[in-house]
């Protein structure tokens, strides 16, 4: 019997809550201005903030990752000044260490004339960084044709012999002498 009560009791509730969904519902379709007045829109989200403090240090550090994204940052521009020649330099100590993307930028500023290399080190960078990227691939072939062909060989050992390089970082130890 108190089963029974028990079950009885929670249809009851799931019906009234049930009819208490559709009255509210009714209400704000019809605009009702106690309902209307409590739905407000959702702000959107407060964009992060960049940490471009925190990636120069990083990129100082030797921190491939960082390297890369502060020469993203100064080839656009955003939150420092744009400056395509650091942004090779950055690029170049990033692909050194084997980002591929870093590769593919740096190739592109060998390209434009940004930075000096010419179609040898452009096409270097290509192959180590094109993979199955079809864009890439595509500018790959198109400087591979405009190189002449006793090179392509050799640049192509090269780049199969090619090998990132960490870079050494100074780290100085603390100070032992203790304060007298």
């Amino acid at each position: 019997m108190r089963a029974f009560l028990l079950a009885l009791s929670f249809v009851a509730l799931i019906t009234m809550s049930a009819q208490a969904t559709e009255s509210s519902l009714e209400e704000l379709s019809k605009g009702s201005p106690a309902e209307t007045a409590t739905v407000k829109p959702q702000a959107a989200p407060p964009k992060k903030q960049l940490d471009v403090h925190g990636i120069i240090t990083a990129a100082k550090q030797g921190s491939p990752v960082a390297q890369y994204q502060l020469g993203t940052l100064l080839l656009s521009g955003q939150g420092v000044t744009q400056n395509r020649k650091l942004a090779a330099t950055w690029f170049d100590r990033a692909a050194n260490q084997g980002i591929t993307d870093a590769q593919w930028e740096l190739s592109k500023l060998i390209l434009d004339k940004t930075v000096a290399g010419g179609n040898t080190a452009a096409y270097k960078w290509l192959l180590l960084c094109s993979g199955k990227n079809p864009d890439r691939i595509a500018l790959r072939d198109q400087v591979e044709a405009a190189l002449p062909s006793e090179l392509v060989p050799i640049i192509r050992r090269q780049a199969v012999s090619w090998r990132p390089k960490a870079e050494k970082l100074e780290i100085t130890a603390p100070s032992t002498r203790r304060a007298q």
